[in-house]
């Protein structure tokens, strides 16, 4: 059964999914990166999540110094799918704002999703009922 994104149950279920990967080789621009999310247009309202090394998270973090606003298609899409057309379209119509550290987005996007992080993002997006 799909769930769907950012749901207490997606949370729950992605999170089991990167910790039976066990310590992950990261791209090293990924180690110790923190950005903060605010998804709008969720299922039950918008949500503060946060990504940090490869995973999504509930909540703002303390220590992330970019924060992003975005609606929730775009999100799975640019996010979750890795849909860099999707990304930059969402930057160029100003769906995606940026407040902080933009040298931070150019990082995420110049990460290429290889490996064991290639491998987890499968995982989590075939187990997310897709988004249109």
């Amino acid at each position: 059964m799909a769930n769907i994104f950012l749901s207490d149950t997606w949370f729950d279920e992605s999170d089991k999914i990167a910790e039976s990967f066990g310590k992950m080789d990261l791209p090293e621009k990924l180690v110790g990166f923190i950005l903060n999310l605010t998804v709008t247009g969720c299922p039950g309202g918008d949500k503060a999540i946060h990504f940090t090394e490869g995973r999504f998270g509930k909540g703002h973090h303390k220590n992330a110094k970019t924060m992003l606003t975005l609606p929730y298609d775009v999100c799975y899409k640019a996010l979750l799918c890795n849909d860099t057309k999707e990304a930059m379209k969402g930057f160029l119509t100003r769906k995606i704002r940026v407040k902080g550290n933009m040298t931070e987005m150019l990082t995420l996007a110049s990460i290429k999703s290889e490996g064991d992080l290639e491998a987890l993002r499968v995982k989590v997006c075939t187990m997310t009922e897709p988004v249109s």
